[in-house]
């Protein structure tokens, strides 16, 4: 079928559903689809663990109905991913055999769960990035009699699935190829930090750690790793991050890094394609670089203003959105509420600082470039957000602010902003 749309957006997720709507709000008449692989309409990923968790019922994962999508005039086509994307020819092939003709293309497909090489040979492992995976988890923790799990990987999936499997009356081993949790980002003061919880919710630490073999007994996964550590578990979960699926893209005249490289404005190199979500590497103006960012709320944020690009574009019009919102991310891990605010990755361009409380009640990290602040970590502090981010928009040289922020005393959400941001 020969299918000819103004609008055309590729991923059903958070970024494309609310670029889809924005779009709408800006142009009423023009033609918009959506095509998603995934076989549900939107839901949330960052309540998958509040449902394994049994917080919530399943129902309550979803945000959309399709209902939703008819009153919007948006065609939703589910279950049907891109094959080729021609952007000269503004045309997309289909998995089900469409092809697409479009004015404005989001692409907006997210990632996928990287493939875990060690444990080829025992396919049978958890992950946990879409709904289906959240079901599957949730099978395997009621149906298994051994209330001990390993997991692989000490990242955002790695601690997610810790506290699922903790709130569900597991023992966890944790696996870590790095020195300790999210050491990239936290360091080893930052890990140590939150592994103080870790013995009273019977998880232990394997960190500098691989899996070198693992086989499937009758139920029980057998493991050792490359400290030669031997462990046994009822449930084995992988959580190593997410890899871009780029091929439908490549060899298209798309410019490719590890994602879709667009300008400030989501922008890819062709005027009339843009990216936003996980796959977009867009340009980040605070940083003067270009960045790959893979959560919920920065998807949200790009979508929104993608798809007032695209409309403004279609529509004819001259103003343009620069995309500006600095990432953030939270999550409590056992107990204790960490935020990663801006550019918060450990290299050794960048100056880091760091406070702690004496009683090991907050953490804080703070990332600087040429004496500018671009990115934080809070840990039980997010009370400090708001300044944080302030001085990272602002691009604050903060070079007198060092010995304030270090102090364990100072009340950073007190901070002056108008004393420190230069008044234009």
């Amino acid at each position: 079928m020969r299918i000819g749309v103004d609008y055309l957006i590729l991923g059903g997720g958070i970024a494309g559903t609310t670029a889809a709507e924005t779009i709408r709000r800006d142009d009423k008449d023009g033609k918009i689809a959506i095509l998603s692989g995934e076989s549900h309409v939107l839901y949330s990923r960052v309540l998958l663990p509040a449902y394994v968790q049994g917080r919530i019922p399943r129902e309550k994962v979803f945000l959309r109905t399709l209902t939703d999508y008819e009153r919007n005039a948006i065609q939703l086509f589910l279950g049907e991913s891109a094959v080729v994307v021609d952007a000269e020819k503004k045309e997309v092939q289909t998995s089900a055999g469409n092809t697409f003709f479009f004015e404005q293309l989001l692409i907006s497909t997210g990632g996928q769960v990287q493939p875990w090489r060690v444990g080829r040979s025992v396919p049978d492992v958890a992950r946990l990035q879409t709904l289906n995976d959240a079901d599957d988890l949730i099978a395997r923790i009621h149906r298994t009699t051994k209330k001990h799990a390993v997991v692989v990987g000490a990242g955002f999936i790695g601690m997610e699935f810790v506290n699922s499997l903790v709130a569900n009356g597991f023992s966890v081993d944790l696996i870590t190829k790095d020195g300790g949790c999210w050491f990239g980002h936290l360091g080893k003061d930052g890990s140590d930090f939150l592994e103080m919880a870790f013995p009273r919710n019977r998880v232990a630490l394997h960190p500098a750690s691989e899996v070198s073999d693992i086989k499937l007994d009758a139920g029980t996964y057998l493991i050792r790793t490359t400290r030669n550590d031997k462990l046994e578990a009822g449930l084995l979960a992988v959580g190593i991050g997410l890899e871009r699926n780029l091929t439908s893209f490549q060899g298209q005249g798309f410019e490719i890094g590890k994602g879709i490289k667009t300008n400030e404005y989501l922008e890819t190199n062709f005027p009339y394609v843009w990216a936003a979500g996980d796959i977009a590497e867009y340009y980040n103006v605070h940083t003067k670089k270009h960045a790959l960012v893979g959560n919920w709320s920065h998807a949200f944020l790009q979508g929104r203003a993608a798809g007032l690009n695209m409309s403004a574009a279609h529509l004819h019009k001259k103003t343009k959105t620069v995309f500006e919102d600095v990432p953030t991310y939270s999550i409590t891990v056992l107990g204790n509420h960490v935020t990663f605010l801006g550019d918060s990755v450990i290299e050794g361009s960048k100056e880091t600082l760091a406070r702690a409380d004496e009683h090991g009640r907050f953490f804080e990290k703070f990332f600087l470039k040429d004496n500018l602040l671009v990115g934080a970590i809070m840990i039980n502090k997010f009370e400090d957000k708001k300044v944080l981010e302030a001085l990272i928009k602002h691009q604050v040289d903060i070079t007198t602010l060092k010995p304030f922020l270090v102090r364990p005393e100072a009340s950073i959400k007190d901070l002056d902003l108008h004393e420190v941001i230069p008044q234009t």
